[in-house]
């Protein structure tokens, strides 16, 4: 062979190496961060908040992880190791973030249908027969036995959504209970819960927040009694400002814009992360002191690989993960679309048809689902 061909050969093979260990290290930093993901629940936001922003990256580490188990397959063998490694570890958090079930096709005879949705105050439209609020509208189509309202609120104002426009759009509901956080000139806002059965207890969850809450409810269905949590947990308050700069970093990822972004979503996203880690064992005390089955449900802020879902989550079922398909995003605006809406339950019921109905009234999803008693 040519003394020019060797070295044309030996400066190949050089680069194919380099590139390999280049590729290599690539999988590695991938591996870690999946791993980090995958059991980023585990860890308080209070102790290490890069933990919480690396679950809302999962599908994103996974997606690479699996790329480069592909890669290697075809390129190195011996280099697939890690990926098949990082692949297993996370398999299980990944079917929690893209559960992947066939939709039941006949419901049993006895079931109840509980309806879960941030509202967004029904944009204070007001609601009349001939006229119907669009949220209202879709709220009672559903005919769920429990409504639980997350952002309800009337205004205080003329020509807008009133308390008593609210009562009359739901006299089908003759149980109720609303629990207020935010009393302001202008309106009044916070959870509600509207049922077909009697509510025979409610209390607040003791945590503080402005503008958030969880409420507890004790509803008779015939002779059984259903607990139920209704959650708002701490959102990132983000303002038009807040948002305006988010858009321009996704668009133009200048060292302005990111300075800007990490001094105002940043902090305010460290700021919720722990505030939500907080009332998360407020409401799994709340959980542990429940005597009967059992709903917990909301808008957590939160997705389903993070810690506020977890400890809330503790031993119940997510009736999401249990009966849906798909990454079931519930929140859709403002480019995060995210899994934040959930319904969890005791394993006494049975969850069927678990769904996140993509109406684009609020900007978040309603999620359903039906119960049937073991």
């Amino acid at each position: 062979m040519p003394v020019k061909n060797k070295l044309d050969l030996k400066s190949r093979l050089h680069i194919k190496s380099i590139f390999n260990a280049v590729m290599l290290l690539f999988n590695i930093l991938i591996f870690l961060a999946l791993v980090m993901a995958t059991f980023a629940d585990r860890i308080s936001p209070e102790k290490g908040v890069m933990f919480a922003y690396a679950s809302l990256l999962f599908p994103v580490f996974f997606t690479a992880n699996i790329a480069f188990l592909l890669f290697w397959v075809v390129r190195l063998r011996r280099y697939l190791v890690l990926s098949l490694l990082g692949m297993l570890l996370s398999l299980s958090q990944f079917l929690v973030y893209f559960p992947m079930h066939k939709a039941h096709k006949e419901l049993p005879a006895k079931t109840i249908k509980l309806l879960s949705y941030n509202v967004r105050g029904f944009n204070y439209v007001t609601h009349t027969e001939d006229a119907p609020n669009p949220t209202i509208k879709y709220i009672l189509e559903q005919n769920a036995d429990v409504i639980c309202i997350q952002e309800f609120g009337w205004s205080k104002n003329d020509g807008y959504l009133d308390r008593k426009g609210i009562l009359k759009a739901f006299k089908g509901y003759p149980y109720y209970r609303f629990t207020i956080t935010v009393d302001s000139r202008w309106n009044f806002s916070g959870l509600a819960c509207f049922s077909k059965y009697p509510i025979i207890a409610s209390y607040k969850l003791p945590y503080k927040s402005k503008y958030n809450a969880s409420a507890y409810y004790c509803i008779k269905i015939g002779d059984r009694k259903l607990d139920v949590i209704n959650n708002h947990l701490e959102s990132n308050k983000f303002t038009s400002d807040d948002i305006s700069a988010y858009k321009k970093v996704i668009k133009d990822v200048s060292s302005e814009n990111i300075e800007r972004f990490n001094d105002i979503i940043i902090k305010k996203m460290d700021e919720a992360y722990k505030s939500r880690a907080k009332q998360a064992r407020i409401v799994r005390e709340a959980i542990e002191n429940c005597e009967h089955d059992l709903i917990v449900c909301g808008d957590f802020n939160d997705g389903p690989l993070s810690y506020a879902y977890r400890k809330i989550k503790g031993d119940l079922s997510d009736a999401y993960v249990e009966t849906g398909f798909g990454p079931g995003i519930s929140y859709n605006e403002n480019y995060f679309y995210f899994r934040i809406d959930h319904i969890l339950h005791t394993p006494s019921l049975k969850a069927y048809k678990c769904k996140i109905d993509r109406i684009k009234l609020s900007d978040h999803f309603p999620i359903s689902c039906y119960f049937e008693w073991e």
